[in-house]
């Protein structure tokens, strides 16, 4: 039986995939762009393809095509400056889509990445470091969305018997993040190039987990049943409840002593009361059973605006296998940074631009667009400009467009809507014209992407050919050409 993972070509699954193939597992990975990491060197040990996992049936192909044992789903909106709609539709439906394809296609494991966020800060804890048990008290967007998440894991639980594994971690670094919480990214590379490095608080605090750890944790959570469960719990004094102390044996040694001894070196520092500091992050195993008096935690801490006698009982803390409490690499954004100016209408990235990712755009061509365009390109020609002889000597009866100009008007369509600020440089193109385009007619540039490659010279651009088809409103192609692009990279990264 197969692992699939979604979203799997990210920061995390870049990391989890070769420590999963390396246990022998066979692995399909599903993300909306393949193209971001190769796997060629595990061969046919993993098996990528490209799917969206905010559309239903993607997942459901996916799951029913790869007949997985376990589920692992790492797609997700880093942060909480997102459009609602958007950020609802991957974050909620998404993680639904997973959740009920699992269900269908008889795949019982589903382990997915919760976050510290759901604890909200510091303050409604004291100086204690928080467990599993303790009440969620996450605000923003990208906490409220894991919630509901973790919620709606223990609702499958409950009707399907499914197993269900949440991951909290805390801010997940690595040198090559740069999406989501990356400040404590930042006071280590930016130092290192000679460049400065400031924080918005002088007392901000930050619990940095390596990612290459929180892998470690997903492979143990999508381990099999008879595994151990992974647990490191730091961030203490080691004689206190909660402090450092070794869960079963699954975090490879030479990583538990660096733990161990960053434990010591941390547990006497003050933790101060700042409404900005997160959470005292934890890695906890197997949950002891729930106390009696945490069946009322709901009712003792009822929502903003809603009376406590109104809220119908409901079941409390999660009880999944092993939940690993802590945060993740979004962390809640600053009021300072909600009020920034966004810059609408950017392009397509390498990123973006998979291959087999298709998409189209259209207008229609008026007799007002062909007067203009062979006046100002001098194409004064007579069969664009002489009703006359269009009538009596040419074999085209109608009035028409030259093939430059539609392929120029398929270029506007595509350049205004897919390339701002993204596309570089135009190096090469083949083109066929197949059929006129008349006054009137409306034209349609059908898109689809056939080579995606990184630049061997500047890991920082893609080079991207597509195939670009323009379809009249009948549906008769009117011309088609194969142009390479060199497109701007989200993630510089050297080429393969």
């Amino acid at each position: 039986m197969s692992i699939l993972i979604l979203g799997g070509t990210g920061f995390i699954g870049r990391r989890l995939i070769p420590l999963l193939a390396q246990r022998g597992e066979e692995i399909v990975c599903m993300d909306i762009n393949p193209g971001t990491a190769s796997y060629e060197q595990l061969g046919k040990q993993v098996r990528v393809v490209r799917g969206d996992v905010t559309q239903f049936d993607d997942v459901v192909a996916a799951t029913a095509a790869a007949k997985p044992s376990r589920v692992v789903n790492l797609a997700y909106f880093l942060g909480s400056e997102h459009a609602p709609h958007v950020a609802t539709k991957l974050n909620i439906i998404g993680m639904d889509n997973c959740f009920e394809a699992a269900r269908l296609c008889g795949a019982n494991r589903v382990v997915f990445a919760s976050s510290l966020a759901v604890s909200g800060e510091q303050k409604h804890y004291g100086d204690r470091v928080i467990n599993e048990d303790d009440f969620r008290h996450g605000h923003v967007q990208y906490a409220m969305h894991k919630i509901f998440n973790e919620w709606q894991a223990q609702d499958y639980r409950e009707k399907y018997g499914m197993e269900i594994t949440a991951i909290r971690p805390a801010n997940v670094t690595g040198p090559d993040k740069i999406v989501g919480s990356v400040d404590h990214v930042k006071c280590i590379t930016f130092p290192a190039r000679g460049e400065a490095i400031s924080f918005p608080y002088k007392d901000a605090m930050r619990a940095p987990v390596h990612v290459d750890d929180i892998a470690e944790g997903v492979r143990a959570g999508a381990a099999d049943r008879q595994a151990a469960p992974c647990g490191l719990q730091y961030g203490g004094n080691a004689d206190q409840p909660g402090g450092p102390r070794r869960i079963g044996a699954r975090v490879p040694a030479r990583r538990t002593r660096h733990l161990r001894a960053r434990d010591r070196r941390q547990g006497g520092v003050r933790q101060l009361p700042d409404r900005q500091q997160p959470p005292r992050p934890g890695i906890w195993g197997p949950i002891s059973p729930l106390p009696p008096a945490r069946a009322a935690d709901h009712q003792r801490h009822p929502p903003r605006g809603r009376p406590a006698a109104r809220r119908r009982p409901v079941t409390p803390a999660l009880r999944f296998g092993a939940i690993l409490a802590g945060g993740d690499a979004a962390q809640q954004r600053h009021s300072y940074e909600e009020n920034r100016m966004e810059t609408v209408g950017l392009g397509f990235c390498f990123e973006d631009l998979p291959v087999g990712r298709q998409f189209k755009t259209g207008r229609t061509v008026t007799e007002a667009d062909i007067t203009n365009f062979v006046n100002c390109t001098g194409m004064v020609e007579v069969l664009f400009t002489n009703l006359e002889f269009l009538a009596h000597e040419s074999d085209i009866k109608q009035r028409l467009a030259p093939a430059a100009l539609v392929y120029t008007f398929a270029e506007g369509l595509l350049v205004q809507s897919t390339m701002q600020h993204t596309g570089f440089a135009f190096l090469h193109m083949e083109l066929n014209v197949e059929s006129p385009v008349f006054a009137g007619d409306t034209i349609h540039a059908e898109c689809e992407v056939i080579e995606a490659r990184r630049s061997r010279s500047r890991p920082d651009r893609g080079l991207v050919r597509t195939r670009i088809r323009v379809v009249k409103q009948d549906g008769t192609v009117a011309l088609t050409y194969t142009p390479l692009r060199m497109i701007k990279c989200r993630t510089p990264q050297a080429a393969a």
